[in-house]
């Protein structure tokens, strides 16, 4: 069954131009994403946008399998790089 309080809030889009009303979201999605998704089609469509890198556990697990993977192959040269850096 959808949630529904009854309640509306009035919500700026992306760029804080227009001010839109909405209900009060039932998940995260519809909190988060999927309004502002929708606002961005009536206002801020044709500005910049930036994407920013987000965190990823798996590519950091593999960044530290693959370095520990070098450091198992070239131990003497990993020591002097890790003394270097620490110098």
């Amino acid at each position: 069954m959808p949630h529904n309080s009854g309640f509306t809030f009035p919500v700026a889009c992306n760029c804080g131009r227009k001010l839109f009303t909405r209900e009060d979201p039932f998940t995260l999605a519809d909190a988060n994403f999927r309004f502002y998704e929708d606002a961005e089609d009536d206002c801020c469509r044709e500005l910049d946008h930036f994407v920013f890198p987000v965190f990823s556990p798996f590519r950091a697990a593999a960044a530290a399998a693959a370095a520990a993977n070098v450091s198992s192959r070239y131990p003497s040269q990993c020591s002097t790089m890790a003394r270097q850096v620490s110098l």
